[in-house]
């Protein structure tokens, strides 16, 4: 009985390992229109653990004077990479919308105050052949109070070659002071 038990457990074994091998393999390639995205897990100042809601908080001391923080913030190319320079823009905007376009949150920094962006022409560049880039923030820590915090909102935009992922086109930066 055993013997019998045993052969037959080994003749599915063997069958299962057969037929395995009569499909196909499958390769998915991402075959839309080149779009780009923030990268969620690469991001300065971002949870460790993942970052679903796409935001990095950048916390400076509660006696910090005149002091800043560069955060090149990471975007990916959801594409095959392009032989030449192709640009993505972006903008700060004063709020952010969800899906029903309701306001779900908004824009507290000033430009110049809390909060420089270094790149030109408010566009992020993917060099030939590369399939990341930043957008470089650099945080202000000058005129931020004890306690206080102000959140700027980042949005990519369209160029005439690229568009944003629709789904991953905002980022949010709090920049803060610890409280005394």
């Amino acid at each position: 009985m055993k013997y019998l038990t045993l052969k037959l457990l080994s003749g599915v074994l063997v069958a299962a390992f057969l037929l395995t091998g009569c499909f196909d393999e499958v390769t998915k390639v991402y075959d839309g229109p080149p779009v780009v995205e923030f990268a969620q897990y690469q991001q300065p100042f971002a949870p460790a653990t993942g970052n679903a809601n796409y935001t990095s908080t950048v916390t400076f001391g509660a006696a910090t004077g005149s002091a800043t923080a560069e955060l090149p913030l990471k975007l990916q190319l959801i594409a095959p990479q392009f032989d030449t320079d192709a640009a993505i823009g972006f903008e700060v905007v004063d709020e952010r919308l969800d899906d029903d376009g309701e306001v779900v949150s908004t824009t507290t920094a000033v430009e110049g105050t809390h909060y420089n962006v270094t790149n030109a022409n408010n566009q992020a560049v993917f060099a030939p052949n590369s399939s990341v880039t930043t957008i470089n923030v650099v945080a202000i820590a000058d005129n931020l109070s004890p306690g206080e915090s102000v959140r700027m909102i980042l949005m990519l935009t369209e160029t005439n070659v690229l568009e944003p992922a629709e789904n991953y086109k905002y980022y949010t930066v709090i920049i803060r002071k610890a409280a005394s």
